[in-house]
């Protein structure tokens, strides 16, 4: 639903190719390394070129072990951290505003929703230390290509929808969207 409601199609708009591209990738929700390991592969090349890799998980699964960056949620509180981040990058001007402004419409408004979740609400809600919530931001808003890959442990929720949401609005924020190595997509 998510993606139908950005894009029109409730398809994933890059394919696996792109992942060993990216600079940075966001894993939310899900244990890849046993759940998808033709996925994991493409991981590994990403890895290999040095990317950096955050894990939002409430589980310490295999993956986590090789992230850059763990990101321990509490089961059910993704979009706290997504909020959050999507906060620091707006609070910090780190958006790409001349992205933004060509390619896109109603990001005030997702802007606006984001300024009550500034990183120590988010880490009372979710137990994700509010530095590390910072570094996560600052790392997918840096990047030349920044991928977000997610699975079931954010979209199967009450607010699944509004989880996926948020991982697209920081791809579009960033200006991580329509490029190779740049996306956001769902593994399942």
């Amino acid at each position: 639903t998510a993606y139908k409601l950005v894009f029109g199609v409730d398809r994933s708009p890059n394919p696996w190719s792109d992942i060993p591209l990216a600079d940075v990738i966001i894993l939310a929700g899900s244990n890849t390394a046993e759940c998808s390991p033709i996925t994991t592969d493409y991981i590994w090349r990403f890895r290999d070129r040095g990317g950096k890799l955050i894990v939002m998980d409430p589980r310490m699964t295999p993956i986590t072990r090789n992230a850059d960056l763990f990101l321990p949620v509490r089961p059910g509180t993704d979009l706290a951290v997504l909020l959050a981040m999507m906060h620091v990058i707006v609070r910090d001007g780190l958006q790409d505003r001349e992205f933004i402004d060509g390619h896109t419409t109603g990001f005030d408004t997702v802007a606006e929703s984001a300024k009550p979740w500034a990183p120590e609400t988010a880490a009372r809600i979710s137990g994700v230390p509010p530095e590390a919530i910072e570094r996560a931001a600052r790392w997918f808003a840096a990047a030349e290509r920044g991928y977000a890959l997610h699975a079931r442990g954010v979209e199967h929720h009450s607010k699944g929808v509004e989880n996926v949401l948020a991982l697209i609005n920081i791809c579009v924020a960033t200006g991580n969207i329509g490029r190779e190595g740049a996306g956001c997509v769902m593994i399942t």
